[in-house]
């Protein structure tokens, strides 16, 4: 169990297999998930967000919150067969929308996504609420001919008087909606299909 003071001072939580890390600090609470047990919203990240009301409640004695952000992460793995050549252009359009295509800019990076290979990103606010979309190309594995299509989305909201701590799972299975619905912006009708027929079977 964490105490009020070392929530203060910052603390870390982790499961054994370091699937799920939650990151305590007196101004963030980060749940971070990884790795291929991922399985919804509902029910990977949801049960660590009741567990994490409880202890506000009881031990840090909060009640409200300023800000929501989610963010998600997609990773789509590629090799080159039959002498074709992943590119960072030919895994971006075998993936991603035309929308998102368009979108996507090399303006206004960070210095930090800068670093990232052809990190390119789209963002939006409006009022409290901003979105942001970024891609990436991973090309660091090329000796083994693997190649990685990084999608990371990310939804931050805030509002006057923030969020109750007691409603909070509610809030963020909500706003969950948002990245549901650019996730199926992001993608390409193509790879929409075959995940949804992968879904099926």
């Amino acid at each position: 169990d964490v105490t009020k003071d070392e929530f203060n001072h910052g603390a870390a939580i982790s499961k054994e297999d370091a699937s799920v890390t939650v990151n305590l600090t007196d101004s963030n609470v980060m749940i971070i998930f990884r790795g291929q047990k991922y399985e919804s919203f509902s029910q990977s990240i949801l049960p660590h967000v009741f567990g994490l009301r409880n202890y506000f409640k009881n031990v840090v004695k909060m009640d409200r919150v300023n800000g929501i952000t989610i963010r998600k992460i997609n990773v789509w793995s590629f090799r080159n067969e039959k002498n074709v050549t992943i590119t960072s252009e030919s895994a971006k359009n075998a993936v991603f929308s035309t929308e998102l295509l368009h979108a996507l800019s090399s303006d206004n990076l960070s210095e930090e996504e800068k670093l990232l290979n052809d990190c390119k990103k789209c963002e939006w606010h409006e009022g409290d609420e901003t979105f942001v979309i970024r891609s990436a190309f991973n090309d660091a594995n090329n000796k083994r001919n693997l190649y990685q299509l990084i999608l990371d989305t990310e939804y931050t909201i805030k509002k006057e008087g923030g969020f109750e701590v007691e409603t909070i799972a509610n809030d963020l299975l909500d706003y969950n909606s948002e990245l549901y619905y650019a996730y199926h912006w992001c993608i390409n009708d193509t790879v929409l299909s075959f995940m949804n027929k992968d879904i099926e079977k």
